[in-house]
């Protein structure tokens, strides 16, 4: 039992964990709760003593801190302007 308490199903922890992911910006708040989450998670089996799944824990944890920084990062950098494309006009006078 949890105690009542919520917990992640496995395959989004992996999917915090995958390289390939794309964070949507959109989905930051969520993300920062998966991150209070794995964070409670992680001092529950360390109190337990299950150190196996507090090395998983972790790296799902480094994961999700990585999908959130990227997130961060996107929403520092402004779009660059390439400006308006003009044409060469080929008629000579």
């Amino acid at each position: 039992m949890d105690g009542g308490r919520r917990r992640l199903p496995k395959f989004r922890e992996a999917c915090v964990r995958c390289s390939l992911l794309r964070p949507d910006p959109a989905q930051q708040a969520r993300l920062v709760e998966i991150l209070d989450n794995l964070i409670a998670r992680i001092a529950e089996a360390e109190r337990e003593g299950r150190l196996g799944e507090v090395e998983g824990l972790r790296v799902s944890l480094a994961g999700a801190e990585d999908r959130l920084g990227q997130i961060n990062r996107q929403a520092q950098t402004a779009p660059t302007s390439l400006g308006m494309p003009t044409t060469r006009s080929t008629d000579r006078e």
